[in-house]
């Protein structure tokens, strides 16, 4: 798509519309089509696939020979190869939770009365400010 003319006012001064194939540009949202190259008002688009939010079919997967000679013709026979082998595919993996054992009131509560002990029996200095 190329500018075929800029349209400017008299004194030469240069106009913010700008013809484009024939058609004088316009704001708003604007679409691309992915075969034609058109551009097209994004409320006038019309997808050419299904935007509905219901039940799709997908269609189940190419026979394969695996790898120890079992053919595999579909996807429950895929599911029950890779469940027998003890296989799990990259991104289908269930990780473990990870647990983070948090300190237990009590533990916390006597390690604060140890640690003020020491410090008034002179185990260790007390922290001074930022002079």
């Amino acid at each position: 798509m190329k500018v075929k003319k800029i349209v400017g006012s008299e004194d030469g001064t240069k106009d913010q519309s700008e013809l484009y194939d024939g058609k004088l540009a316009e704001r708003g949202h604007w679409i691309i089509h992915h075969k034609t190259g058109e551009l097209i008002p994004a409320k006038e688009y019309k997808p050419e696939y299904s935007t509905s939010k219901s039940a799709h079919i997908i269609k189940d997967i190419e026979p394969y020979m695996a790898v120890t000679g079992e053919y595999i013709g579909g996807r429950k026979q895929h599911r029950d190869f890779l469940r027998a082998h003890g296989v799990v595919e990259v991104g289908n993996e269930v990780l473990p939770e990870k647990k983070i054992e948090e300190p237990k009131t009590e533990e916390v509560i006597k390690d604060i009365k140890r640690a003020f002990e020491e410090v008034g029996a002179g185990v260790h200095q007390p922290m001074q400010g930022n002079e």
